[in-house]
């Protein structure tokens, strides 16, 4: 059975219909990617044009917006391959974390420390 996908989206003003705005976020510190990384979003939002709070809503991307985004996506490989690569060291940071609070043979452990720095190496190398 073929998978639905999710349709792909802009947030809009409400008011006025632009799509320059957004809602108000907080960030937190990764350590492994040594990057401030989204930690969570709040209620309030705002539009630039209207100059101050307003509602927003999500509309479909139109065909040419879907058109000039995979375009986008298509023209930085590379950004692709190291968002990829550093998503592969988190997921190894995590599995690592929570083995070492488990007992397990000490092969298995330094097999999954080497896998998490050699990700996290390849990620320093593919800017």
């Amino acid at each position: 059975m073929p998978r639905k996908s999710t349709p792909l989206v802009k947030w809009v003003c409400e008011d006025c219909g632009s799509n320059d705005c957004g809602s108000d976020a907080y960030s937190v510190w990764d350590t492994l990617t040594q990057e401030e990384v989204l930690g969570g979003s709040y209620d309030d939002a705002w539009c630039t044009n209207c100059g101050g709070d307003a509602p927003i809503k999500e509309v479909p991307l139109t065909r040419a917006e879907r058109a000039e985004r995979r375009l986008l996506l298509e023209a930085t490989p590379a950004a692709r391959q190291r968002a990829a690569l550093l998503a592969a060291a988190a997921a190894l940071e995590r599995a690592y974390d929570n083995v070492r609070r488990h007992p397990v043979p000490i092969g298995v452990l330094k097999a999954m420390r080497k896998a998490r720095l050699d990700a996290r190496r390849a990620a320093r190398l593919n800017p």
